[in-house]
């Protein structure tokens, strides 16, 4: 999809060298300059059909996009399977909103000084967030993996379509679906995006 979308391809999702690496602050010194040299080939090739400022834009939309909507996507089928053992797809009540997200995190600056929950918070102090910490009782609260206001996701839209589009095509399946091995990348601090789950199909 996002191959699609950005006109670029970026690799196998899964693949221990993914080029969203890039934003992860734990790689090594030459595994970040094997990726940046990957990044840097991807927008020369680009360049090479396009504006540069295009070429650059369409290697950000791939490489930003591709790992956290798998991620989403795929971490969301788990929960939902997870959470309706022995059903079959057909029965399944698929949630409307995606249940769980690919980003495990967001960092945020203080603006100004403000206490929240009795733990105060100076203006400049950096704020992580877990994400995946959070237990929404509301559908409507599912929105609040994607950001509000200004810091809305710009990928929303499309994780919201992917995944209805996704379920629609699962509650025509008539099989049931067992979860039996789900692994992460190891060198991966930046999205939880499995390099593998594993499955078992059964007929109803």
């Amino acid at each position: 999809m996002m191959s699609i979308l950005s006109g670029i391809h970026c690799g196998g999702i899964g693949e221990a060298e993914s080029l969203s690496l890039v934003f992860d602050k734990m790689p090594s010194v030459n595994r970040r300059k094997l990726v940046n040299g990957r990044i840097g080939r991807l927008v020369m090739d680009q360049a090479a059909g396009c504006e540069f400022e295009q070429a650059n834009f369409n290697a950000a939309v791939s490489i930003v996009g591709a790992d956290s909507i798998f991620g989403s996507l795929t971490e969301s089928f788990i929960y939902e399977i997870r959470q309706n053992s022995g059903k079959s797809l057909s029965d399944i009540d698929w949630a409307k909103k995606l249940p769980a997200t690919g980003v495990p995190y967001v960092d945020r600056i203080a603006v100004e000084n403000v206490s929240i929950e009795k733990i105060d918070i100076s203006a400049g102090q950096r704020i992580r967030l877990f994400l995946n910490g959070f237990q929404f009782d509301d559908a409507d609260e599912l929105d609040g993996y994607f950001g509000a206001g200004r810091h809305t996701c710009l990928g929303k839209a499309v994780s919201v379509k992917a995944w209805d589009i996704m379920t629609s095509i699962l509650k025509k399946t008539c099989k049931r679906v067992e979860i039996s091995k789900v692994k992460y990348r190891k060198s991966d601090f930046l999205f939880n995006a499995p390099s593998l789950v594993e499955i078992r199909v059964r007929n109803v």
